[in-house]
């Protein structure tokens, strides 16, 4: 288990994303990416349900939760070389390799 904010800076930190960007209101393009790897990160390492993810992205609903991980699933497993899924899974590395 990685603590969530844990995993919020660290992905802002991969992004070269301003702190607490992940949990404002901000659609941007980059912002919202780096926010599905986050929550996708969040439920995977872990194991909190859509709403306990949603809870710590404040004003997020579990369905934003439930499409960005779906997003990210699809993007790990149908195209690999997609930026965003490489990204996805040099964190995912990171953080196994970190936090065993």
């Amino acid at each position: 288990m990685i603590n969530p904010s844990v995993i919020i800076q660290e992905v802002e930190n991969y992004f070269y994303l301003d702190k607490d960007v992940l949990l404002q209101y901000n659609r941007t393009r980059t912002i919202a990416d780096a926010r599905a790897v986050a929550m996708y990160l969040v439920r995977y390492f872990n194991n909190y349900s859509y709403q306990e993810v949603a809870n710590t992205f404040k004003k997020r609903d579990h369905t934003s939760v439930i499409h960005n991980c779906k997003k990210i699933v699809n993007l790990l497993y149908n195209k690999r070389n997609d930026p965003l899924s490489i990204a996805t899974m040099k964190l995912v590395s990171q953080f196994e390799e970190y936090y065993k």
